[in-house]
């Protein structure tokens, strides 16, 4: 069982670790005109984050109430 959850943890941050920590993180910093810097989400990510929570709230909304039936 450790042994599993070893390969299962370990893995992944052993080649995030080979591959020089690829990710940086830096809070935004206010220019002249606008942010530069920080965390950016791209509109196709947001649309499509919203539309599969949204389904997956509906989803969920009707096993209770059918639970509750």
């Amino acid at each position: 069982f450790w042994t599993s959850i070893a390969l299962i943890a370990g893995l992944p941050l052993l080649a995030y670790a080979l591959s020089g920590f690829p990710l940086s993180f830096d809070f935004p910093k206010q220019s002249t005109f606008n942010l530069t810097g920080g965390f950016q989400v791209k509109p196709e990510f947001l649309s499509l984050y919203l539309a599969l929570s949204c389904y997956t709230a509906a989803f969920i909304a009707e096993i209770v109430r059918a639970g509750i039936r």
